[in-house]
């Protein structure tokens, strides 16, 4: 096991085959580049190449988010996850960052073994469904998702969850911001928030729904808003402790995701 050092551009295309190897579908590997834009990528190489990588970002309360770890199958259960995981918390730590933060997928039962050697303890729990494109069917009843321009107060406690939720999409300040002035926040007929982003990947448009109160009506708006628009893949993300809210979405086409239908947002003090 060499050093842990920083990634550069250079590294991207090794970068992606580590996390196409753990992962067919793994986000890195879709935009290598796109991941080193924000805050800093750390690697540990041994004699055959990329062993470990992860990434650390301030966010705007002084946290930092810790995402992206990966290590090479030939090497799990060999500390590689372990030294990675402290190197980031240490540069997070002299980043000046207060808490750290990170998501873990319910069946990464490793990763959530080693957070919590590490003192992180779980914070919010949500569960995730996805759709490809083609594949929900919208009622021909469906109520359509407008504009909700009264939340688009930064000082408001629905932007500042949406704000804590929207971490686990590695969201920054600058796109929550984008979001609120853009007018990303939907509401359904009923009054029921949603936030409704669009993310440009590989083989086209991702659209992810946040949203707080996962009722029939919710589903039966998104699932119409994805019909019309046909992405290549839509998500939603929806509180765990709702998570029977689910059904109606399933009934429309969604799936659970085949990454983690629960995951949990985990973090602990560095200060």
């Amino acid at each position: 096991m060499r050093e842990p050092r920083l990634a550069t551009e250079a590294d991207t295309a090794a970068m992606a085959a580590l996390g196409r190897s753990i992962w067919p579908e793994d986000y890195i590997a879709a935009d290598p580049s796109r991941y080193l834009a924000d805050g800093e990528v750390v690697l540990i190489e041994d004699e055959q190449g990329l062993a470990a990588m992860g990434k650390w970002e301030m966010l705007p309360d002084a946290s930092g988010w810790i995402s992206g770890l990966r290590v090479r199958g030939d090497l799990q259960g060999k500390g590689y996850g372990r030294k990675l995981l402290d190197t980031l918390l240490e540069r997070a730590q002299k980043g000046h960052a207060l808490t750290a933060r990170m998501l873990v997928g319910d069946p990464n039962t490793r990763s959530l073994s080693l957070a919590a050697s590490r003192g992180f303890k779980p914070a919010a729990h949500w569960g995730m469904l996805v759709a490809e494109r083609g594949t929900v069917a919208a009622p021909a009843d469906a109520p359509a998702l407008v504009p909700a321009g009264a939340v688009y107060s930064l000082e408001g406690e629905i932007v500042l969850r949406a704000e804590f939720y929207m971490r686990a999409l590695e969201a920054t300040a600058k796109v929550l911001i984008a979001f609120a002035q853009a007018g990303r926040w939907r509401q359904t007929p009923e009054g029921t928030l949603v936030l409704h982003q669009v993310r440009d990947g590989p083989e086209g448009a991702v659209e992810y729904f946040q949203l707080f109160e996962p009722t029939p009506t919710v589903a039966a708006a998104i699932a119409a808003s994805v019909a019309a628009s046909q992405p290549h893949r839509a998500a939603v993300l929806l509180p765990w402790e709702k998570r029977e809210g689910a059904e109606a979405f399933l009934a429309l086409g969604f799936k659970h995701s085949s990454w983690a239908w629960g995951a949990q947002v985990l973090e602990r003090p560095l200060r």
